[in-house]
């Protein structure tokens, strides 16, 4: 045992709290960092020194001083995987509740704008006529009526139409994002295993990671399970997506314009989604598709009704007819492209010989009345009330009717149509919103165990300061004692 012992003990003394304050100002340098994890040097006693035997047989060691064993980085797994559990869920009602939101406002009910004022309108406009039909004035203000609604319904259909290719196209991104974060993944675990094969710690690159799969959980759901070499496989639909440093791809099925686009595995297997932004893409598309599959049946109701009774009647051209020429059977809406079948939201116009002549729109039922004669308006007028038939298909399994299995009025079935798309809009905010709380909750948690608090790394700080402080002193003590032993022992008494 030498007094170079003590200088030994000091130097790793010097280097233990060094290290120290270096991982504290690591910390403190990434106080802000996204998805970075508080970490910790571990101090540890280096093995003891025996000198030797007591009277009594046992051992005297002395310590030899300290050393770092670990720089820990501290992360709860479990809180890791509450928060991708419900992440998931937070990214899918996220979803629902964006595209609830844009189509309420695509609909725009109630409002001086919406379909349910126009199509009141409408109906007023042939009030107006059953009392007027003579007037050419009251005749206009039906066609302009009878535009604004079919301008309305074309206008509608488009947004729907676009708002569905959007929900594509959102698709389309997140794939791609998908694979993206798949390769990321894939590549840290390449790099997670070359470091530590070396014996390094890659605690930065394993936050890297973890940050990326908790994106992943927020699009689609993840299930991972660490290999032994330090390399994170990732599952996600119940195949995984990264094995190793080997990561496969999506692809999609189908195209934008049409709803039939969904995700696949680019071998061409089935991409089943469970949840997540993709799930809630799903569930959305299918909202709107509803919504205009009930739009679609609105329309054939009303404008089979309308044609059934308009074309029974008689306009003022009869008034110059002979009784067995008068009768025309003309239809008052029509379709805009003859080759598609029916006459649906996108593709309804008002029939342009009435347009160029208002005199044919039909207001009589009986030729020997004109023009005195609005029995066929007031009929028309009377549609509002007219029970038609056809019921509200509601999507997502949740009771579907099916056509003809519900009777209602125009206004009431529109009316139903609104108050269930402001149901599931709710719906989606109160998840969406309780979801957040959950997942922000499980964050918080998180920050607590893994996140950096500036007060105690400037506390550690500290500590650490007075303890490199204190091994400095230890050396410079030591210093004495050999400058001691080298220039003064020996000579005294010369």
């Amino acid at each position: 045992m030498s007094i170079f012992t003590g200088l030994e003990t000091a130097r790793r003394a010097l280097m233990s709290q060094q290290l120290a304050l270096n991982t504290t100002n690591h910390n403190i340098a990434n106080a802000n960092t996204p998805g970075f994890s508080r970490q910790e040097a571990v101090f540890g006693t280096t093995p003891a020194y025996t000198l030797g035997y007591s009277l009594a047989g046992k051992a005297m060691d002395m310590g030899t001083g300290v050393q770092i064993e670990d720089i820990r980085r501290l992360r709860d797994t479990f809180l890791d995987f509450q928060f991708r559990s419900e992440v998931k869920e937070e990214g899918r009602w996220e979803v629902r509740r964006e595209i609830l939101e844009k189509l309420e406002v695509v609909i725009n009910e109630p409002s001086e704008g919406g379909l349910a004022v126009v199509l009141e309108g409408f109906f007023d406009s042939w009030q107006e006529l059953s009392q007027n039909p003579e007037s050419r004035t009251v005749r206009s203000v039906v066609l302009q009526q009878g535009i604004a609604l079919t301008d309305t319904l074309n206008h509608l259909d488009m947004q729907l139409e676009q708002l569905r290719q959007d929900l594509n196209q959102t698709l389309l991104v997140h794939v791609t994002e998908i694979n993206s974060l798949g390769q990321q993944i894939a590549d840290l675990n390449a790099q997670v295993i070359r470091a530590e094969a070396r014996g390094q710690r890659a605690n930065d690159l394993r936050d890297t990671r973890d940050l990326l799969v908790d994106k992943l959980a927020k699009l689609t759901g993840v299930h991972t399970t660490e290999s032994e070499n330090g390399a994170l496989n990732v599952v996600i639909a119940n195949r995984g997506l990264v094995e190793g440093t080997r990561s496969i791809t999506l692809d999609t099925t189908g195209s934008v314009e049409h709803s039939n686009l969904a995700p696949v595995w680019s071998d061409g297997q089935d991409f089943h989604v469970h949840s997540g932004a993709l799930k809630g893409i799903e569930e959305a598309r299918e909202i709107v598709e509803t919504f205009q599959a009930n739009l679609d049946t609105l329309v054939d109701e009303l404008s089979k009704a309308v044609n059934g009774i308009h074309a029974a009647g008689y306009g003022l051209d009869a008034l110059d007819l002979a009784p067995e020429d008068a009768y025309e059977g003309r239809n008052f809406f029509i379709s805009a492209d003859e080759d598609v079948p029916g006459i649906l939201p996108g593709n309804i116009i008002i029939n342009p010989a009435l347009i160029a002549n208002p005199d044919l729109i039909a207001a009589a039922t009986d030729i020997a009345e004109l023009p005195g004669d609005g029995s066929l308006a007031l009929k028309l007028a009377q549609l509002r009330h007219k029970p038609i038939m056809g019921g509200l298909k509601s999507g997502e399994g949740a009771g579907d009717e099916g056509e003809g299995a519900l009777t209602t009025t125009l206004s009431d079935y529109y009316n139903s149509l609104v108050a269930d798309l402001g149901i599931r809009s709710r719906e989606a905010q109160r998840m969406a919103h309780n979801q957040g709380i959950v997942t922000g909750a499980i964050e918080r948690q998180r920050e607590m165990a893994s996140g950096v608090s500036l007060d105690e790394e400037i506390t550690d700080m500290i500590r650490f300061q007075h303890a490199y402080n204190a091994a400095a002193r230890m050396v410079t003590a030591i210093d004495e004692m050999l400058e001691v032993l080298v220039n003064r022992m020996g000579i005294v008494g010369r």
